[in-house]
């Protein structure tokens, strides 16, 4: 599988690190850490598995 640059716009980065208190405050998680560790495994999936999401949907033509 190719590899696959991923830029992050700055809008993404104030989005995801604003998530964190979203998710908190509404009680989507009990400890602010576990927030924080939810914002860390969507940026995982989009550097690691977002290649191959986008190749079984059809996205990427091989």
């Amino acid at each position: 599988m190719e590899e696959i640059n991923i830029l992050y716009r700055p809008e993404v980065e104030v989005y995801l690190n604003e998530l964190i208190l979203v998710l908190f405050k509404e009680k989507y998680f009990s400890y602010l850490e576990n927030s924080i560790l939810y914002k860390d495994k969507i940026i995982d999936f989009i550097e690691s598995d977002i290649a191959a999401f986008l190749q079984e949907n059809n996205f990427l033509t091989t």
